[in-house]
């Protein structure tokens, strides 16, 4: 099943996003936000999901870090060509993962 990410889309505060993904036919949202850590000298951005999203990508690391990438373009208000087709979720991986109700 393809999977592309549909829009992504900053929510009243401007560190959540709501990012909308379609997993073959079904499109799903998710809301994520943005966190800023300080280690040392850096300050780091940090992506922090739902459980819905946790439980969908969890097997499928390329996809969590395709969507993760064009979260941070569009936090660091970069340009974003979107819908943007990411990757492919194959039956195996499908299947053990159980896919909340679609939007």
């Amino acid at each position: 099943m393809n999977v592309t990410v549909v829009s992504i889309e900053p929510t009243q505060d401007s560190r959540i996003f709501e990012v909308k993904v379609l997993i073959g036919q079904d499109l799903h949202k998710f809301p994520i936000t943005v966190k800023l850590d300080r280690i040392g000298e850096r300050e780091m951005q940090i992506l922090k999901s739902d459980d819905n999203y946790r439980n969908i990508f969890q097997f499928n690391l390329k996809l969590d870090r395709e969507i993760s990438k064009l979260v941070f373009l569009v936090y660091n208000k970069e340009i974003v060509e979107l819908p943007a087709v990411i990757g492919n979720f194959y039956e195996g991986e499908i299947l053990s993962v159980k896919l909340p109700a679609n939007i």
